[in-house]
């Protein structure tokens, strides 16, 4: 039982305010309001059980993953998987007669034309990056529709495991 000179932590008041005004939200709010309030409850809690870098890395991930979500497969242009090449390429000739650079932001495409910007993303991730055609491929029995430069893969962050689902718009 607690005694008569027993004093609440002041974190009991802080959350008793914190509810009072979180309350107010939900009552003018409506539901969007009540939503608002669970959230910053919820945030509340949160960050008095862990850390603040903790915190602002999941929140920081959970903003990302809603925002930088790519369009819907339909919305896109071409839907398929995504490789790429470097290394033993790096210095030849592509088939638009400039020599491969693997650090470009480049990529080889069977049908656009030479110069085209496409904008790809990654389906599993929502990692985007805008690159230029200037190669022919993948191979047509790869089942693929894209080869990446190896800068371009790393911009997805698809450099080890090879292949990612990926969605392409074309821009230019």
């Amino acid at each position: 039982m607690l005694g008569r000179d027993y004093t609440p932590p002041i974190e009991w008041e802080r959350g008793i305010a914190i509810a009072a005004v979180l309350a107010l939200i939900a009552i003018v709010g409506g539901v969007p309001g009540l939503i608002l309030a669970a959230l910053f409850g919820l945030a509340h809690v949160v960050r008095r059980l862990f850390p603040l870098p903790l915190v602002l890395t999941v929140v920081g991930l959970a903003v990302i993953g809603l925002v930088g979500r790519p369009a819907a497969a339909a919305e896109c242009d071409q839907v398929g998987q995504a490789s790429y090449y470097c290394c033993e390429h790096h210095g030849r000739l592509t088939a638009s007669g400039e020599p491969f650079n693997q650090h470009a932001l480049t990529a080889a495409h069977r049908s656009l034309p030479f110069g085209t910007t496409v904008r790809v993303c990654r389906t599993d991730t929502g990692a985007c990056v805008t690159v230029r055609v200037n190669d022919r491929g993948p191979a047509a029995w790869t089942g693929r529709v894209l080869d990446l430069s190896l800068g371009a893969a790393q911009a997805l962050g698809m450099v080890q495991r090879g292949v990612a689902p990926v969605c392409i718009d074309v821009l230019t």
